[in-house]
């Protein structure tokens, strides 16, 4: 900071410095001694000195409460309307330039804002209409049983996955808004999943392990329910053809309760493994399944929002183990 501060007055040190040699010269002529040129110039650059570092202290001390302002400020952009008025002309100029700039920018994100709100909002009612003709759809096919209802069946179940996904997407940004915290048994979130997955792992020749699971947590049912569904998706998604294995048990420990849901299925690749929540990453060795690699993206960002832990851990071609952490 002080090397630019002396950078922008380097005109008046020039300057002063030029008046300083004409006035030397000058008394020189007159006859002035020597010492009197030596007390006159030292009091002069004195003087000089003691302005400049005033106004650096000064300056140096708007600058710091302005910093001190901006990082105190959850909404950074409105910090025009925070600044103290200006002393100078050019101050006020860009004061105002940027007054009006921030005041641009509060209109448009209030716009986006409103836009989002309305888009979400109609994403949230197509979702509910939409599954009214995908119940009915499973109601014909289960009033009309053959191999070409069960194909459509298994198509529509899919369906119901992706709805839900895109459901739970939607209302991932407000978590808070729709959490109800209360206690529940692991056995009461896992078996009605369970339930659901029944038909389908029956389907699919794959065994289920299921422990006790008596330990009772502190969670939102529906929001932790939505993530088992996304990890039981993937573990039959990614299954063996034969011996299929899903492990479901729990650990308990200094820091909570673990939940974990294990399977024998085909694993991830070591390198996709640090990837495999980020958004769209279906992975290198996976992308044979149909799959649109937003499962696990959403299963860690709601956990991270309820304040549960989120881990993977997984051999490829061995096993894959999703656990849930939930505080004491």
């Amino acid at each position: 900071m002080a090397g630019r501060f002396l950078e922008e007055k380097l005109n008046i040190l020039i300057l002063n410095a030029a008046l300083a040699l004409a006035l030397g010269i000058f008394l020189r002529l007159t006859g002035v001694d020597m010492d009197e040129l030596v007390l006159i110039f030292g009091g002069w650059a004195a003087a000089l000195f003691l302005v400049l570092w005033m106004e650096y202290r000064r300056l140096g001390k708007k600058i710091r409460q302005m910093e001190a302002m901006v990082e105190g400020l959850d909404k950074k952009y409105l910090v025009c309307e925070m600044l103290p008025r200006p002393d100078t002309l050019l101050e006020e100029a860009y004061w105002q330039l940027l007054r009006e700039g921030g005041r641009s920018m509060a209109e448009e994100v209030s716009q986006a804002r409103a836009e989002f709100r309305e888009y979400k909002e109609y994403i949230e009612e197509w979702i509910h209409e939409i599954k009214t003709p995908v119940t009915v759809i499973d109601l014909i096919c289960r009033n009309h049983p053959g191999p070409e209802t069960e194909r459509i069946r298994r198509e529509q179940r899919r369906t119901e996955e992706l709805v839900e996904q895109a459901l739970y997407y939607a209302r991932s940004e407000v978590v808070e808004k729709d959490y109800l915290i209360r206690g529940v048994t692991l056995s009461g979130l896992v078996h009605p999943v369970l339930m659901e997955y029944r038909t389908l792992l029956l389907e699919q020749h794959i065994g289920l392990e299921v422990a006790e699971l008596s330990e009772q947590v502190y969670t939102d049912e529906k929001w932790v329910q939505f993530i088992l569904r996304q990890i039981l998706s993937n573990s039959v998604k990614y299954a063996k053809k034969e011996g299929a294995k899903i492990r479901i048990f729990s650990e308990s420990g200094k820091q909570g309760v673990t939940l974990v849901v294990e399977d024998n299925g085909a694993g991830i690749a070591p390198e996709d493994l640090p990837r495999v929540c980020q958004k769209g990453f279906t992975g290198g060795s996976r992308t044979r399944k149909k799959a649109t690699g937003m499962g696990l993206y959403l299963a860690e960002r709601l956990c991270r929002k309820m304040g549960c832990g989120f881990a993977i851990d997984s051999c490829q071609g061995v096993y894959t183990r999703v656990s849930l952490q939930f505080c004491k």
